[in-house]
């Protein structure tokens, strides 16, 4: 009889199985699955570096209605304290930047003085009124006041599951918190804002006395309460803060910013109080300032109403942004 020939099944290798926990992504509403199953770094279609990592918790959105999807975190360069290289010089007209200024001045929500006791000290009080702005400052801001954008997330840095949410929502990135500012950037916009302000006579919408600083870390922490004793302050129903329904954070961001105002604010209108970025206060000694609230890869034991951390004022990270006071200097 001729010989058959038989296929070995030594020369067909299988595939090892994955490591336990490795990266596994479903693919929702047709949106490309980019994982390629490489243990070595890949790109999505955006550009974004990808990399490794197991899993820690389903990315869960209001919008998203077709269950929860796992992500693959984008790789953060390291931009402790230098400024990212796409930050570009960005012109406008007098007209828009008149617009832009009218709309942070807009943006400030009165805070009543008062006092609260919090669980974990004594007394918190405020004597006078003072002024905090509805949102971290965002990119739209920053770049009509100084002219550029120093933010890592922006335009196509934002990872494609952000980016395809936020398709459906009309953001472009702009809407997006400003991070990589030091604290003397940020210091710096507000000695800018205040020039400007005086410059095109945009001081008389301004209370009498008070000017664009950053907040201190009694103002913001009494604004981020809103008149409640807990972690997480007070939701605009009366109900006590609710983390997922209030902040971006490590169990929802997808570990990347996102545009502000999407979440629920607390109940003086504040919204982000809570994650998405940490925040620059006026509060500091020597070289070091005080940023509070929690960022997007924050746990959510960091980003209570009382969490808070002590770093070098020229520090620039893609988790620090800053929100305006308008207060008595």
């Amino acid at each position: 009889m001729p010989a058959t020939k038989t296929k070995s099944r030594a020369s067909k290798a299988r595939k090892p199985p994955a490591p336990h926990g490795q990266l596994r992504y479903s693919n929702p509403s047709g949106v490309p699955n980019l994982w390629t199953g490489r243990s070595s770094p890949v790109t999505n279609r955006y550009g974004t570096p990808l990399a490794v990592y197991r899993i820690r918790a389903p990315f869960v959105s209001e919008s998203c209605n077709s269950g929860p999807f796992y992500y693959a975190a984008p790789m953060i360069p390291n931009t402790d304290n230098s400024k990212d290289s796409d930050s570009e010089c960005l012109l406008m007209t007098q007209e828009e930047q008149i617009s832009r200024i009218c709309e942070i001045i807009a943006s400030m929500v009165p805070i009543i003085p008062g006092s609260v006791i919090p669980e974990y000290l004594g007394r918190l009080s405020v004597d006078e009124i003072y002024y905090m702005s509805r949102f971290p400052v965002t990119q739209r801001w920053y770049q009509a006041i100084t002219s550029t954008n120093p933010s890592y997330w922006k335009g196509d840095k934002i990872i494609f599951t952000q980016r395809w949410l936020e398709a459906i929502r009309g953001s472009k990135g702009e809407n997006h918190p400003v991070e990589l500012v030091s604290w003397e950037d940020a210091t710096a916009f507000c000695s800018k804002l205040n020039a400007l302000c005086k410059e095109t006579g945009l001081t008389e919408r301004l209370p009498k006395g008070l000017e664009f600083a950053l907040p201190w870390v009694v103002q913001w922490e009494y604004a981020s309460r809103a008149g409640s004793t807990s972690s997480f302050g007070r939701m605009a129903n009366g109900m006590g803060g609710n983390p997922l329904k209030m902040a971006w954070f490590c169990v929802n961001s997808g570990y990347n910013t996102h545009a502000v105002g999407l979440k629920e604010p607390n109940a003086w209108g504040l919204h982000d109080m809570h994650g998405n970025v940490w925040e620059w206060c006026e509060n500091g000694g020597g070289q070091e300032r005080v940023y509070c609230g929690g960022s997007y890869d924050s746990d959510v034991g960091s980003i209570t109403s009382f969490s808070r951390h002590w770093d070098d004022k020229t520090r620039r990270h893609t988790r620090i942004g800053f929100r305006l006071s308008l207060r008595r200097l």
